[in-house]
């Protein structure tokens, strides 16, 4: 029988019994009055029957609330209790009352699993918070008090207990501010200040990223603020820039001056868009050859990178001026050694001149440049040249092309900054060589040039004071063919050098000349035995005496012993460690205002300024 139905038939049950008292009662009120015995006979039933009744209900009525009282003892037992796992326990056999104690219990595991997942998080939350290197910390907006704070912030700011201080008091900050920054925040929901510079409480100053986010916390609106020290990002930055303004610097510092003398006007233009620049230029005048050198390069790219390989291609071009053959084949060498230090999507280009006064010719050879202006022989143009890229091909197309020149005539080298300005350098005129320079000037330094702009402007003088353009004159050529033909012609060779020396007896360059000449037939026989040494003599420009020493041997590491006497000096000779020539070479350094070398050593070249000298 279910618990339900014991209760209504308890009820039932105790009904009856109390209309039945009540008849017996009403009976003996009424037995007064009426008189008989039928009555007398049911109320004695009735007051035999009410004790059982009565009996039987009050043990229907235990059997129903003594459950009830049990489920809820144990309710109160469990809500009293810390142990999470204590639970109802009924006998399947007490009907709706072990339904409502399973339910509980469900209802008990529900809430314990959810329990546990919440201290699980609020322990991820808690670590995430304690154990993160940011500094994190709550705020209220409206009083700036801080609510709560991390172990980073605290020690961000110096101070082991931060909580309840005002915002104000912690940064050493000017109270407005940060009350405009919190009203800003309930505006927008979300704050984020990028670079801040903070005075905390004992003086010092930190720079942070700040990042902040309007909350909701116990119904209460909260600032979750999150602070990035930045300081040493910050220091590391202006350092890094620093640096860069050094190597800009330096870079420009690599560049030669403008050159002005009676032969030529050199004027120069540089302009880096973004610090160190991929352009480069050089130039070497030698005077008494009166020959002008050079080269204009352009690297693909702007930076750190662009400027490296920008200077590693300018020392291959440099020194590719002194290797023999034509600027086409100087240039492919130069490709063939900067290529492996060009990726796919980077290349240079090039302009590679010389400017032979005496022959009265310009050399060019270009790698990837397309245009020049020129104003040659009356004439004002764009000269268009088609080459191949430097960096990108291995057998690059680079062909050497020449001008006549004269005085009067000017050209203008530029990188492709300033193609842009060619039209208008034509409408100036390009004979008006200082008009045109000035506006390649202005054009390089406007904002809408985006690219590093470079140019090396020439202009060809006319030598001042009627003087001609200067010539080599030969004086003495020779062949030698072995030690006898040097013995007959030392006289030819001596009268030679004093008389344009004005020198009455050997002077120490007719000694270094003799050294020149024995260590050429010493090492002078070829493969096959022949041996063949040529002397020539000549004046160039009527100031230097030039005297060159050539053979057909095998040659001999003359740049060595050269290296060898400048580093170590008289030392090389206490040492032993010259040989005969090398003892030569020492003595033509003394005598001579410039010795040289070919590669090979089977070619050596002395000048001597008789001017200076003073004959």
């Amino acid at each position: 029988m279910s618990l339900q139905k014991k209760a209504r038939r308890a009820s039932l049950l105790v009904l009856l019994t109390q209309v039945l008292t009540f008849l017996a009662v009403d009976y003996w009120l009424g037995s007064a009055l009426v008189s008989g015995r039928w009555l007398e006979l049911l109320a004695a039933l009735t007051l035999l029957c009410a004790p059982p009744l009565l009996l039987y209900c009050w043990f229907l009525q235990r059997k129903v609330l003594a459950p009830l009282s049990q489920l809820t003892q144990g309710i109160q037992n469990i809500d009293l209790s810390t142990d999470h796992w204590n639970r109802l326990y009924f006998q399947s056999g007490d009907g709706e009352v072990a339904q409502v104690s399973q339910a509980v219990n469900q209802l008990i595991d529900r809430l314990a699993y959810y329990r546990g997942t919440m201290v699980d998080e609020g322990l991820r939350y808690k670590a995430l918070l304690e154990q993160s290197t940011e500094s994190i910390f709550t705020v209220n907006p409206v009083s700036g008090r801080i609510i709560q704070a991390n172990p980073s912030f605290a020690a961000f700011v110096g101070r082991e207990n931060v909580i309840d201080s005002f915002l104000w008091d912690v940064f050493q900050s000017q109270r407005e501010v940060l009350e405009q920054h919190a009203k800003a925040i309930l505006e927008k929901g979300s704050l984020v200040l990028p670079s801040v510079t903070l005075r905390l409480w004992d003086g010092s100053w930190r720079n942070v990223e700040i990042r902040c986010s309007l909350i909701l916390y116990n119904g209460q609106e909260l600032v979750l603020v999150s602070l990035s020290d930045m300081t040493e990002y910050h220091l590391f930055q202006e350092e890094l820039r620093n640096d860069l303004a050094r190597a800009e610097q330096l870079q420009r510092n690599f560049l030669p001056p403008d050159l002005d003398n009676d032969l030529l006007q050199i004027r120069c233009i540089f302009h880096s868009c973004t610090g160190i620049s991929g352009d480069f230029y050089d130039y070497f005048w030698d005077p008494r050859e009166r020959r002008l050198k050079g080269f204009l390069l352009d690297v693909c790219g702007h930076g750190v990178a662009t400027g490296m390989q920008a200077s590693l291609t300018a020392a291959f071009l440099w020194y590719a001026v002194h290797l023999p053959g034509s600027l086409g084949q100087k240039l492919r060498w130069v490709n063939e050694k900067a290529l492996r230090y060009y990726p796919e999507d980077s290349f240079a280009t090039v302009f590679y001149f010389e400017v032979d006064l005496i022959g009265k010719k310009l050399h060019y050879v270009t790698g990837g440049v397309n245009y020049f202006l020129a104003y040659c022989a009356g004439e004002r143009k764009i000269v268009e040249t088609a080459s191949s890229l430097v960096g990108v091909d291995q057998k690059p197309l680079f062909k050497q092309q020449s001008f006549e020149i004269k005085a009067g005539d000017c050209f203008y080298f530029t990188t492709d900054g300033l193609f842009d300005a060619y039209p208008r350098c034509e409408e100036i005129g390009l004979d008006h060589f200082s008009d045109v320079v000035r506006f390649l000037k202005k054009t390089a330094l406007q904002p809408v040039c985006r690219d590093d702009a470079s140019a090396i402007c020439l202009r060809i003088c006319m030598p001042q004071d009627g003087k001609r353009w200067a010539v080599l004159t030969k004086l003495l050529d020779l062949t030698l063919n072995s030690l006898d033909d040097f013995a007959d012609a030392v006289e030819e060779i001596a009268v030679c050098l004093r008389e344009i020396m004005k020198s009455d007896g050997v002077s120490l360059f007719e000694i270094a000349v003799h050294e020149a000449i024995n260590n050429a037939l010493l090492n002078g026989r070829d493969k096959a035995g022949r041996l063949e040494v040529r002397l020539t003599i000549y004046l160039l420009h009527a100031t230097t005496l030039v005297v060159e020493v050539r053979d057909g041997g095998p040659g001999f590491p003359a740049q060595m012993i050269l290296r060898q006497l400048s580093r170590l000096g008289q030392a090389a000779f206490d040492s032993g460690a010259l040989s005969d020539c090398g003892r030569g070479i020492s003595i033509m350094l003394l005598a001579a205002d410039s010795l040289s070398y070919n590669r090979k050593g089977t070619r050596v070249r002395l000048l001597k300024d008789i001017v200076r000298q003073g004959r």
